[in-house]
């Protein structure tokens, strides 16, 4: 086997456990699973997480995934055309609107149907939202005026969840719009970065703190894999891989691994490491898209495991120390692995 990625479910149910102590009871958790559950599995995670209120997607293709396996409340976050919106529908899928026309596309596309929508604001992101509230203003006047248009809730994003100031400045904004509202809709703004704010919502959304990164006590729920498929004796002044980029300043030895860019390890990578035999080992030259290559001695064999992310030994690489050499967010490691083989450990 090329490589395997293991995905620990009971880390996630411990970490979803976690996450609840935090915020307490009387709050809805949203937990969300886009990306294929942050590149997790988007039907085993929802399956195992039987306590949440609701989950959260970026499309309507994954909502419809999220469908098949639970008939718990599904949200869009992202942009949804009037086909989609139709497709929402009749699924019972929320979707998000931030535009008179969005809700002119949801009444439409729901025919007869109730559709529920949350009103996306931007509060200080510039990504999504409503932004002024004579925006806010017409777009409630829009869905007051289409009874089949349901309000069920109101959002916003943190775009800098680590600063206080900043959050609470986005909370002043995002209070002021809710305040515009005709009624009582559920409120969420916090995601793991916020999860303790007290901000007092009637929901937050767990997001990487699910998969273990971002909130203390957590627990990483993922390991990668791949396999040693040959042991190069290397003299010096030869080189490894594509360009000749790394040059052997002494007789060393270099180890073939089965997983490449194409699998999500980063062309960045060399210089970080892996680990084969409980040591860590140097990763050197290109990353090729099949394969790439690591320090190895003597003791190293083809068919010994190298693992990318995860234990080996008393050793452990994690999604951010990886995240730190490639320079990127560990986020994206975690969503990145694909072609490889996911087995399921609950």
């Amino acid at each position: 086997m090329r490589g395997i990625k293991k995905i620990y479910l009971n880390k996630i149910m411990e970490n979803f456990a976690v996450l609840s102590a935090a915020v307490g009871e009387n709050v809805k958790k949203i937990c969300v699973v886009k990306a294929d559950a942050y590149g997790h599995g988007i039907k085993e995670v929802v399956q195992v997480l039987g306590d949440a209120d609701c989950f959260a997607v970026a499309t309507v293709d994954e909502a419809a995934e999220v469908r098949l396996v639970t008939d718990k409340r599904v949200l869009v976050l992202g942009y949804t055309d009037r086909c989609e919106k139709a497709f929402c529908a009749a699924c019972g899928i929320e979707v998000s609107v931030w535009t008179v026309k969005d809700v002119e596309d949801a009444a439409y596309a729901a025919g007869g149907k109730d559709i529920s929508v949350h009103i996306a604001i931007d509060s200080g992101m510039n990504r999504i939202g409503v932004k002024t509230e004579e925006e806010l203003s017409g777009l409630i006047r829009a869905a007051t005026e289409r009874p089949n248009v349901k309000i069920k809730g109101v959002f916003s994003h943190l775009y800098a969840a680590e600063d206080r100031t900043a959050a609470f400045c986005q909370k002043e904004k995002f209070d002021r719009f809710c305040s515009l509202l005709p009624f009582r809709a559920e409120r969420h703004l916090a995601a793991t970065g916020g999860l303790t704010y007290p901000f007092g919502y009637e929901a937050v959304r767990y997001g990487i703190g699910l998969y273990g990164y971002g909130f203390s006590g957590v627990s990483p729920a993922m390991s990668v894999s791949g396999t040693v498929v040959r042991v190069s004796r290397l003299f010096a002044g030869e080189t490894v891989g594509y360009g000749g980029e790394f040059i052997a300043e002494r007789d060393c030895f270099a180890a073939t691994l089965s997983l490449g860019y194409a699998d999500g390890v980063s062309r960045r990578a060399a210089g970080g490491e892996v680990l084969i035999g409980g040591k860590r080992r140097k990763l050197v030259g290109r990353v090729c898209m099949d394969m790439c290559f690591a320090l190895a001695d003597k003791d190293v064999s083809a068919g010994d495991e190298a693992v990318f992310l995860g234990s080996q030994g008393e050793e452990t690489i994690t999604a951010e120390d990886i995240a730190r050499h490639t320079g990127t967010i560990s986020y994206e490691v975690l969503t990145g692995y694909k072609r490889i083989k996911a087995v399921f450990i609950k």
